[in-house]
């Protein structure tokens, strides 16, 4: 018999299995046993099955998958599209896709491709498991979650440790995020799960995610205090939340991008007030002070980052002439891949990434501005947010002169205000919420009295992923920053699914 032409990936297959067994020696046979398994090893897994037992099947060509015959008589092993969500093997075996059965090329499944850090194979990690959390806090350096997971023995590598995946992967070349990969997680009501460590964090559920408590991306510092102080470079500065900027308290600290301006004078009193941080959008800006003929304020914040938090970017700290800014909102990353549950309709549970309120000011000297909402980034299928259900990343208010610290950002739609500062210093700016996205602009100093109002943080940003694209939120539920409000600092966009 004449050798065969050469010929492409798919057709090679067809011809090898179209030989037959008493054509050849066995050493020859074994030969063609491994370049038919070889066929079809690059093909996705769920597409292609070999017939255990070596046989060939007969093929027949299909509406929605390729097929055909051998040249010599024999007949082919195919995969094809039966319809939109069934898949069939060469063997007959069927598949129900979870998403499309896609026709073109190779036929396969669809699989979810999350953006980002998130690599699809997490979604498929062996050795997971359900996990409730009924313990507050997780670490974003090693991974330790208490009373549910130990730390990794090397955190820039995938380990499973008692059902639950860590690793540390980069976002860019000077952020770093934590990834947790469960088979699917619940966090029940009157649960508060918040994190230490600086590090962004991303919730990987392979099938269901249920947050009916509160996962919680403000800043806890390391003596575990809601927006506490750190010392950072020699300076006590009010932290961020995992993957956001600390508050600035003169040129100390590591506040991001939106930082908010400083005034010129700082020293020793009656001075202007700093700026409040921006991200999804301005933060609010400083009042005035009445040395030097009401001398300007600290300016705005700017915003950064884009719509489709890729890369993933918390919050930044608002600025600090007397007192520290306050914290950045974290960066959260919510990965389902089947469905993502927020609320239970009847309490309020949810998503908080607000930022930290300004610190007080003291000696005269205004208070700190606020810190600027941070990121949450949700790629599921299917997105269940229900009745008093929440979703925010609101701006923290500034700091008061006289010893009144700033609000944090809150789990709710509407703007955090910061205590009145009563006849001796301007009134500070609120952070931003809902419709009212900017930080909001301190007053300037009473004649009488002495400094000015420190600016609030504005809103972060919100980016949901799913099949359509689009989302409107039931009554009773919350996406702060609103969607219906202006600018964009809430987002839709198509789940990658293919």
């Amino acid at each position: 018999m004449s050798s065969p032409s050469p010929v492409g990936r798919r057709p090679l297959r067809r011809r090898l299995f179209g030989y037959g067994f008493a054509t050849f020696g066995v050493a020859t046979v074994a030969a063609i046993g491994v370049a038919t398994i070889s066929a079809c090893v690059g093909d996705d897994p769920a597409a292609v099955t070999t017939p255990p037992d070596g046989s060939t099947s007969n093929g027949s060509s299909g509406s929605n998958g390729s097929s055909g015959s051998s040249s010599d008589g024999g007949a082919t092993c195919e995969t094809r599209c039966l319809d939109t969500s069934t898949l069939s093997a060469c063997d007959g075996t069927t598949t129900t896709c979870q998403f499309d059965c896609v026709a073109e090329g190779t036929p396969h499944c669809a699989a979810m491709y999350p953006s980002g850090a998130i690599k699809p194979e997490m979604l498929t990690l062996a050795g997971t498991r359900a996990t409730t959390f009924t313990t507050t806090k997780a670490n974003t350096e090693t991974g330790a979650i208490d009373n549910l997971r130990p730390a990794n023995d090397d955190p820039l590598k995938m380990e499973v440790k008692q059902g639950i995946g860590f690793q540390l992967a980069n976002i860019d070349d000077e952020h770093r995020i934590a990834i947790w990969v469960f088979g699917s997680f619940t966090v029940p009501l009157g649960v508060t799960v918040h994190f230490t460590s600086q590090n962004a964090v991303a919730f990987v559920a392979q099938t269901d995610a249920e947050i009916i408590g509160t996962i919680d991306l403000r800043g806890y510092s390391s003596s575990d205090v809601l927006c506490g102080l750190d010392n950072v470079g020699g300076v006590n500065v009010v932290v961020g939340g995992p993957g956001g900027g600390t508050g600035a308290y003169g040129t100390a600290g590591k506040p991001g991008p939106g930082v908010g301006g400083m005034p010129k004078t700082a020293e020793p009193y009656y001075i202007p007030g700093p700026g409040g941080a921006g991200y999804g959008a301005p933060g609010g800006v400083g009042g005035n002070g009445k040395d030097a003929g009401y001398e300007k304020g600290g300016e705005a914040g700017a915003p950064y980052g884009n719509g489709t938090l890729v890369p993933l970017l918390g919050g930044s700290g608002g600025a600090g002439a007397r007192a520290s800014g306050g914290g950045g909102g974290g960066a959260f990353h919510l990965v389902a891949g089947k469905k993502v549950v927020i609320g239970d309709g009847t309490n309020a549970g949810g998503i908080n990434a607000g930022g930290c309120g300004g610190q007080a000011g003291s000696m005269g000297g205004p208070g700190g501005g606020g810190g600027s909402g941070g990121a949450v980034l949700i790629e599921t299928p299917s997105l269940d947010l229900r009745s008093n259900g929440v979703i925010a990343a609101n701006g923290g208010s500034g700091g008061v002169g006289g010893g009144t610290d700033g609000i944090p950002g809150e789990l709710k739609g509407t703007a955090t205000f910061p205590p009145y500062p009563g006849g001796s210093y301007g009134a500070s700016g609120m952070g931003g919420a809902g419709t009212q996205i900017n930080g909001g602009n301190a007053s300037p100093a009473p004649a009488s009295g002495y400094s000015g109002g420190a600016g609030g943080g504005a809103v972060g940003r919100i980016r949901i992923n799913n099949r359509t694209g689009s989302y409107t939120p039931p009554n009773g539920a919350v996406i702060s920053p609103s969607p219906s409000g202006a600018g964009a600092a809430t987002t839709f966009g198509v789940l990658d699914v293919h």
